[in-house]
């Protein structure tokens, strides 16, 4: 897999620091305050089926391997001194501000927004979609966690609406860096899905596909037209068109897998 990509705007890439593999959106490097990441597998202690680099407590990984394999990621990152906001995921529309003076402890939420540098906003997924946000001006990051439910709930948009109507920006202004997810080619769906999406969404239709009587749902469009719903600039998104049920060799999937690993996004200020 080469190191550089064309993504929706600008590109991604495939870095490598300390033999630690992840992503990094390009749009997001012109920010020197800013750190972000989107992990890979690859290269951790795990044993199978969490090869190798699993960042989530499953329930038959150790303890100890997941927090060697955060070491190992944090300090690839230059992050491994800062506090991780690493929160109770449930599929959500739920949300949080972390503010200075906020109980890190058993934060449940499926979004997560801040001012506060040195804090690690951290998400979790094996094939869900991690969505990392900036705003320059104002210097706020964001991150949320978007499964079908998430989407179908409009997660994004909600967390969003939180920043802007909090700190006064636009949504125009916002960059938003969509991570690797389950793409329209690997993900089918069942009938009760589909209706749900019928009835809540209505622009779904459009991101629906039959193939040889299987229902395909496009939940990175999904994405998209909720945020282009905002007025969230086409210029300011970017997105990794990888899926992480085809590449097997760099991601983790509950699809493909079942009982297996997760992968971590983060976003940070320095």
């Amino acid at each position: 897999m080469p190191s550089n990509y064309e993504s929706m705007t600008g590109s991604y890439k495939l870095l490598e620091k300390n033999n630690i593999h992840y992503f990094s959106i390009t749009q997001f490097e012109k920010f020197p305050t800013i750190i972000h990441a989107f992990s890979t597998k690859r290269t951790g202690v795990s044993n199978l089926p969490f090869e190798a680099l699993n960042l989530g407590y499953c329930n038959q990984d150790s303890r100890e391997n997941v927090i060697a394999n955060r070491n190992l990621f944090f300090t690839a990152l230059s992050v491994e001194n800062f506090k991780l906001i690493s929160p109770v995921q449930q599929h959500s529309d739920s949300f949080c501000e972390i503010e200075e003076n906020t109980p890190l402890d058993n934060i449940t939420a499926d979004g997560l927004f801040t001012l506060q540098k040195e804090f690690i906003l951290s998400i979790q997924t094996a094939d869900c979609f991690p969505i990392i946000i900036y705003e320059p001006s104002a210097e706020i990051i964001g991150i949320v966690h978007a499964g079908w439910k998430g989407v179908l709930n409009e997660i994004i948009i909600k967390t969003i609406t939180a920043i802007t109507d909090k700190y006064n920006v636009k949504p125009k202004n916002l960059m938003i860096g969509i991570g690797p997810g389950i793409q329209q080619c690997c993900y089918e769906i069942k009938e009760d899905v589909l209706e749900l999406f019928e009835k809540q969404l209505p622009y779904a239709k459009k991101c629906i596909r039959y193939e040889y009587n299987k229902i395909k749902l496009d939940l990175l469009h999904l994405l998209l037209f909720q945020l282009w719903s905002l007025r969230v600039s086409h210029n300011t998104i970017n997105y990794i068109k990888l899926c992480t049920h085809c590449n097997s060799r760099y991601f983790f999937s509950f699809r493909r897998e079942g009982p297996t690993g997760r992968l971590m996004s983060i976003i940070c200020k320095r």
